[in-house]
């Protein structure tokens, strides 16, 4: 008998699928903070929460940068969709 967790095909089918669903979700979230943070300049964020005009700056640059990640992952999920179970299996 081994010791730890367990290694089976319905560990793996989980763990993937967790981890499928996992990026969904982090991809809508920064899709939306990018919307949010759209709406200002770095100025502007600077002005109303207190970031330097740089630290703005990277904040947009890094939601840009992750919106153009998220580009060329939704053209290429396709099995990734399946593992997730939101997608179909055909």
């Amino acid at each position: 008998m081994s010791v730890g967790l367990p290694i089976t095909k319905e560990s793996l089918d989980a763990n993937a699928g967790q981890i499928a669903y996992s990026l969904e979700k982090v991809f809508r979230q920064a899709a939306e903070l990018k919307a949010y943070t759209d709406r200002y300049t770095s100025a502007d964020l600077a002005t109303l929460y207190g970031y330097s005009e740089q630290e703005a700056t990277v904040l947009k640059s890094a939601l840009g940068e992750a919106a153009a990640v998220q580009v060329t992952y939704e053209a290429n999920k396709q099995f990734l969709t399946q593992l997730s179970g939101l997608g179909d299996v055909a």
